[in-house]
């Protein structure tokens, strides 16, 4: 969604400072930080279902939530369901960080090793790239598939997450394995 959309969304004295978005299932949410004056003053969350015919239903909520609130949500024991689902989305994102870095580090090994093999032995980068594209369309996949447990529910964005946030752990460790070489 364009900054400019969501401006027009929202009272012309907030102005919309960062974005993320991520889509549980059928559902996609956009959470905004909002602030007026430069100051973060809270948060909005854009909500949209996808129709039998791809269009979007939309839903926008602001809340209202003060940076000492969100600061002193526990995610070791979350007290309502909208928290539990924060958590999760705080989980994966964490999760995605390391992952992101695995990456990283196992790509300089992988081409390291095409730097040291003859041309036509050459290709461990671009299967680490390929392979990791394909993962991450499987763990989206996977991860819809298993919200469906609580589909329409609140509780399916936090299926779909805490899902995504244990797949990503997996492959980060995986990377981690790939990155770290057999030491020959």
């Amino acid at each position: 969604m364009e900054a400019s959309t969501v401006r027009e969304l929202l009272k012309p004295s907030v102005t919309p400072s960062s974005f993320k978005s991520f889509s549980p299932g059928r559902a996609h949410v956009l959470v905004i930080d909002y602030g007026v004056c430069g100051k973060s003053t809270g948060k909005a969350v854009l909500m949209f279902e996808h129709t039998l015919r791809g269009a979007f239903l939309g839903l926008l909520l602001l809340l209202p939530l003060s940076l000492a609130a969100q600061d002193q949500l526990n995610c070791n024991a979350p007290q309502t369901q909208t928290d539990m689902n924060i958590c999760a989305g705080r989980a994966f994102e964490a999760a995605d960080v390391a992952l992101n870095a695995a990456y990283k580090t196992a790509m300089a090994e992988m081409k390291a090793t095409d730097a040291n093999l003859p041309p036509e032995l050459k290709g461990a980068a671009k299967a680490l790239r390929e392979g990791q594209r394909a993962w991450i369309t499987y763990r989206d996949k996977a991860c819809e598939a298993y919200g469906f447990l609580a589909r329409g529910g609140s509780l399916e964005s936090m299926l779909v997450g805490s899902c995504r946030t244990d797949v990503t752990r997996a492959r980060t460790k995986e990377l981690r394995d790939l990155g770290s070489g057999l030491g020959n």
